[in-house]
């Protein structure tokens, strides 16, 4: 898959245990950093370039051209405005997320007040597990299958087991 194929592209960064997010958004031909600690000593600049490479790398095996980015493209840096920038040193993940959803769902970038931050990491954390949590189908959803291993060296075989039973083996 390219990364042409999208409209936008989230790139989480980590370096000297610091997150933050480099966004390309293909639509609007922009590169948006977004740096909760932009004080932060990280090499970004070698970072945009990387990132730049990859893209126009991909543009050319599509397209046999380069892309023009010095006319074509532009670069916001929204960590500039105070409200963005965290007030602590591990709070950087929290950040990157809320931005980047943000983004994606195409709302301006949002402030986090400190005296919030862990009521973030728990929405986040909470929108983590919905996802993740499988769609129950009640039919099979008491049954599973688990690989039991034989000790006479043939291969292993299922066993079929519910739940109830799995408990009582505990």
């Amino acid at each position: 898959t390219s990364w042409l194929d999208y409209d936008i592209i989230l790139c989480p960064i980590n370096q000297k245990h610091h997150w933050y997010l480099m966004i390309i958004d293909l639509e609007q031909h922009l590169f948006i950093q977004f740096d909760s600690l932009p004080a932060h000593d990280i090499p970004r600049r070698q970072n945009l370039e990387r990132l730049i490479h990859i893209l126009n790398t991909q543009y050319y095996l599509k397209y046999d051209t380069n892309i023009d980015f010095r006319t074509a493209w532009a670069l916001s840096d929204p960590s500039e405005d105070f409200d963005l920038c965290q007030n602590d040193v591990h709070s950087c993940g929290v950040h990157l997320l809320i931005q980047a959803k943000a983004y994606t769902n195409r709302e301006r970038h949002k402030p986090i007040p400190q005296d919030k931050i862990n009521l973030y990491r728990h929405q986040i954390a909470e929108d983590i597990l919905q996802k993740a949590e499988p769609k129950s189908d009640d039919r099979i959803s008491d049954i599973f299958t688990r690989r039991v291993p034989k000790h006479d060296g043939k291969a292993p075989q299922r066993e079929q087991q519910t739940k109830s039973s799995t408990k009582n083996e505990q």
